[in-house]
């Protein structure tokens, strides 16, 4: 568990899947400057236990935001943090906001051999395109990908099926309406991986959009951060 700022209000930020939190260390720094932002690696991510589950990754994310001990707290997530952090809202009382980028809420109808070419290749190339800067992200994956088969010793084959049974799990967003938090989405308009077009209705009219594939939101830290705060205050 990592720290950023001293700020009055808290922030939650789960990861993406196949990185650990420090690949965000830059948008972690320049959210601190206003809040108080907690990052922790999520499961099968650096040392953390991994489990092929997706019910129980959850069920360890909640445990570590209770951990914590806040009064109450804004939940952050990308692509399959943002997957963890709508499902560990609805289950935590403290939640007053929720902001997804790119969240992973639709069940995927990929193959899993096109998933992993989308993945790996296509929306890496297509957002660095988009972005330039995201060079370093995707560099900072990579690294981290390498990592997490020696910490885990092998067990990252239990990450790699997470990650695969969190695509194809069925999803449930027709309640959406009744969340008692605040939910925010944003998606970038190139996004290779989520397909927008199987969200229900009611979820596609939360949806924000922007230029950008599925990691656009590392590849300019000063509009997400902008968003962020824009989100925020307009949910005060």
């Amino acid at each position: 568990m990592k720290k950023f700022g001293q700020g009055a209000r808290n922030i939650i930020f789960l990861h993406g899947g196949g990185i650990r939190y420090t690949a965000y260390n830059c948008l972690l720094k320049k959210l601190g400057e206003n809040f108080t932002v907690y990052a922790f690696d999520l499961p099968g991510h650096g040392k953390n236990i991994p489990t092929s589950d997706p019910d129980q990754a959850i069920q360890q994310v909640i445990s570590q935001i209770k951990a914590l001990n806040l009064e109450s707290c804004i939940l952050i997530g990308h692509s399959f943090g943002g997957f963890c952090a709508y499902q560990a809202a609805k289950q935590l009382t403290i939640v007053t906001n929720v902001i997804l980028f790119d969240p992973l809420l639709t069940t995927v109808q990929d193959s899993r051999l096109k998933l992993l070419w989308l993945f790996f290749f296509y929306k890496n190339w297509r957002g660095v395109y988009f972005h330039p800067n995201l060079v370093k992200f995707y560099f900072n994956g990579f690294k981290n990908q390498l990592e997490d088969i020696y910490l885990q010793k092998l067990n990252s084959v239990k990450t790699i099926k997470l990650l695969f049974n969190s695509c194809y799990l069925e999803k449930d967003l027709q309640s959406v309406n009744e969340n008692s938090f605040k939910l925010n989405v944003i998606f970038g308009e190139q996004d290779s991986i989520i397909h927008v077009k199987d969200f229900p209705e009611s979820f596609q009219k939360l949806i924000t959009y922007v230029p950008g594939e599925h990691d656009w939101c590392m590849g300019n830290v000063s509009e997400t951060t902008r968003i962020v705060a824009e989100c925020l205050t307009c949910s005060l």
